[in-house]
């Protein structure tokens, strides 16, 4: 009898074992709170513990980050947007032509802290939030899995084959709330790594534009990534987070709009005006992604500058009146 008891406890605690093996985010730093250090400015996912760049400039946004850095939670860059949980996120664009690549998308990734199994199935599930400076809407933001690296050269012909393991087919057009994507499928390879973004061609994307005359750039935010076998793991509920514990979020919010930008992204011109309440000079620096500055200029209150001779390529913005800072991207297209 206490052979048999033996025996039974032994099965119980290797049942034990491997469900909590199971129960597990195979994502590490799934909602990019850990940092390697404090994002200064655009383009540095790779400042958040085991996360890289895969194509593009994707942005990395944390309450640790100087309100000057264009990049600091939950105001940022002409944006206000609260985290799902803790004090960060990530940003991409997903839609639209990019110079001679004739699309321009932004993906990021991680390598999962243990393979998929062939045969299993996982849940995967994330949050995502449209940019309030985004001038349309899109689907197709998913997950794709692999079992090598993909190119990490910021302008490499990154695959799109109109493929992903997990995407979303509605559009998301919430600037408010987080929507969850949450969807499962089996394994069919011991799949080691998982890259984001939107890995549809514009012709299998849907879009739909705010503002028919604009162009259509949509930016989104990423948050609480998740990947389990079980699926009561990626049911990850809002928490609580930097804006509910910021004394000065009201003010802000009320300085989000200090510099319009416009029209993002063009092909010509880009007009730059600001907020009435500020009086004094602006200054706009314009950098390339590899912080080469290209123009500097200084204005009073609207400025008219002309891109047409640009390559075409995303750009810095930075707009400066006095104290009042704000980075944008603007896209030559």
């Amino acid at each position: 009898m206490n052979k048999n008891i033996q025996i039974l406890f032994f099965f119980l605690l290797v049942l034990l074992q491997n469900t909590n093996m199971r129960a597990q985010n195979l994502v590490p730093n799934p909602s990019f709170e850990d940092t390697v250090s404090c994002p200064i400015g655009l383009n540095q996912v790779e400042n958040a513990v085991g996360w890289k760049n895969f194509r593009g400039t994707p942005d990395y946004f944390n309450a640790c980050a100087s309100q000057l850095s264009g990049v600091s939670v939950p105001g940022h860059w002409g944006d206000y947007q609260c985290p799902s949980n803790g004090n960060a996120y990530f940003g991409i664009l997903v839609y639209g032509p990019w110079g001679s690549d004739s699309y321009k998308r932004e993906f990021f990734g991680t390598h999962l802290s243990s393979p998929l199994v062939i045969g299993q199935k996982y849940f995967v599930s994330f949050k995502l939030n449209l940019s309030d400076q985004s001038f349309c809407a899109c689907n197709k933001i998913g997950a794709l899995f692999s079992t090598v690296l993909l190119p990490n050269d910021t302008f490499s012909l990154f695959p799109l084959n109109n493929f992903a393991h997990i995407y979303t087919d509605s559009i998301i057009m919430d600037t408010v709330n987080w929507v969850v994507i949450s969807k499962s499928f089996v394994a069919d390879s011991n799949y080691i790594f998982v890259f984001f973004g939107n890995f549809f061609d514009d012709q299998n994307t849907d879009t739909l534009k705010f503002i028919p005359s604009t162009g259509c750039n949509p930016y989104y935010y990423i948050d609480d990534v998740c990947i389990s076998s079980d699926s009561i793991v990626c049911v990850i509920p809002d928490g609580s987070n930097v804006c509910h514990s910021t004394g000065n979020v009201s003010k802000i919010f009320q300085n989000k709009e200090q510099f319009v930008v416009y029209p993002n992204p063009s092909k010509d011109k880009i007009i730059i005006t600001k907020n009435n309440k500020y009086s004094k000079e602006i200054e706009i620096t314009v950098s390339n992604i590899t912080g080469q500055k290209i123009l500097f200029e200084k204005f009073q209150s609207q400025k008219e500058i002309n891109i047409s001779n640009w390559i075409n390529d995303i750009y810095i913005l930075k707009v400066q009146s006095g104290n009042n800072i704000e980075y944008k991207k603007l896209i030559k297209q």
